[in-house]
């Protein structure tokens, strides 16, 4: 009798448990205990939102080192009289939707009605793949001011950014290396009338078996101080962490193109490098991109939802409508003309939109797409926005986000400019895949 009775309470225990699991499944109840355990078992961090008032409280769960590349789940505490009635979860209205880290949210506030959700298999491509984030590198220079971009691993051990990034050091540092070379020396470079060497490698030790020796050491010496102790890359600047590598550029450059606004940069360490992007060449059936940089060298953030623009009426209405606006804000129709004088669709340039300002001060960033739902590759590189003032002007009396253009290199171009110069070598390291 008394097994009988002890089988009875166990049978009961057994019941309860199921039926308590039946009630967390269906979301009929759920505490703080329950919210713990579940994002454990699923490795993700969550987030619970409640409002006392006029004052909102978070607590979170399981954020930890494990997690924090992981999506952010927002929970919302309904609270009715004070006291706490339920949870709810913060999801999007359709299943196939992702959510962003809330770290990647930060920044400017939108400033584009644009569709910023994005399929729920790029997102694990992009956060659940810890290495891809670490590709990007915040770019800080220090000149007579510290200014800051952004770029991303390419290749065996380089490194591309917008030129611009960098320009005033490697301008700098080569006019000084011209003005220290006699006749003859210079002769074995080519240069521009501003004393700079033109498109292609600009790498001092093509110059170096010219000189004499204590030439030599002195050019290297200022090219270590010009270059490479002044231009910093940190690698996975975001979220909680500093960095997890800080790379340093050699001074001598693998390609360099003013004209073009690309520079791909030699990495001195090659040991413990992130890994290169992929770099993809045709990009016709891309319809959105996938914006990641370091804004005016702030942590890593993200734009899903860049809307690439595809039809040359719709550039040209933008512009026609940019000159009207523009010209009301104390801008001449010349000025406003010659800043979208470049915005001509090919396949050299690509032409989009941002739904929110990420773009601002991230020149270099990597435009990304997601390949066969798995596969995240680069399309392009930012470069700047159309007109160059829209950041100036006076905002209080109207403002037209709708009208900034925002522009980059095609990764097609990029590969142009390397075929162009016969950098087999480098056009290979870049571009594997096509060879």
């Amino acid at each position: 009798m008394a097994i009988e009775r002890v089988e009875n309470v166990e049978n009961q225990k057994e019941l309860r448990w199921q039926r308590f699991l039946k009630k967390v499944h269906e979301g009929e109840w759920g505490g703080s205990l329950e919210i713990l355990g579940l994002s454990q078992m699923y490795n993700v961090p969550v987030t619970v939102l409640s409002v006392r008032g006029s004052r909102l409280d978070e607590v979170e769960f399981n954020h930890t080192r494990k997690t924090k590349w992981n999506p952010v789940i927002y929970i919302g505490h309904l609270r009715l009289n004070e006291i706490g009635a339920h949870f709810v979860a913060l999801r999007p209205c359709e299943e196939k939707a992702f959510q962003q880290p809330a770290i990647f949210q930060q920044g400017e506030p939108l400033r584009k009605i644009e569709d910023n959700s994005f399929h729920c298999l790029d997102g694990q491509v992009i956060y659940e793949e810890e290495k891809l984030l670490k590709r990007i590198g915040c770019i800080k220079v220090t000149y007579t001011k510290d200014s800051h971009g952004t770029g991303f691993r390419v290749g065996s051990k380089y490194f591309m950014t917008a030129f611009h990034v960098i320009e005033d050091v490697l301008i700098k540092f080569w006019k000084e290396v011209f003005r220290r070379l006699t006749e003859k020396e210079q002769s074995h470079m080519k240069w521009t009338d501003d004393k700079i060497p033109v498109d292609g490698e600009w790498k001092l030790s093509n110059l170096l078996q010219f000189v004499g020796p204590s030439k030599m050491n002195d050019l290297m010496e200022i090219g270590k101080q010009s270059i490479t102790d002044r231009v910093q890359i940190k690698f996975g600047f975001v979220r909680d962490n500093e960095y997890s590598f800080l790379a340093r550029c050699s001074y001598d450059v693998a390609f360099a193109s003013p004209s073009n606004d690309v520079v791909i940069l030699e990495l001195i360490e090659d040991t413990n490098l992130p890994n290169q992007f992929h770099l993809k060449t045709i990009n016709a059936a891309a319809t959105k991109l996938h914006l990641i940089g370091h804004p005016g060298g702030r942590k890593l953030e993200h734009d899903p939802a860049c809307k690439i623009i595809k039809d040359q009426k719709e550039l040209e209405k933008l512009k026609e409508t940019g000159i009207s606006f523009f010209t009301t804000k104390g801008y001449t129709k010349d000025q406003v003309e010659k800043d979208y004088e470049p915005c001509i669709l090919s396949s050299d340039r690509l032409f989009f939109h941002c739904s929110k300002s990420v773009a601002h001060g991230a020149s270099g960033s990597p435009l990304i797409v997601i390949i066969n739902e798995k596969e995240a590759q680069v399309i392009g590189m930012l470069l700047r926005g159309h007109p160059k003032f829209y950041y100036n002007y006076d905002k209080d009396n109207g403002d037209r986000p709708d009208l900034l253009v925002e522009s980059g290199i095609s990764m097609e171009k990029v590969r142009s400019l390397l075929d162009h110069q016969t950098l087999q070598e480098l056009t290979v390291n870049l571009f594997p895949e096509q060879f």
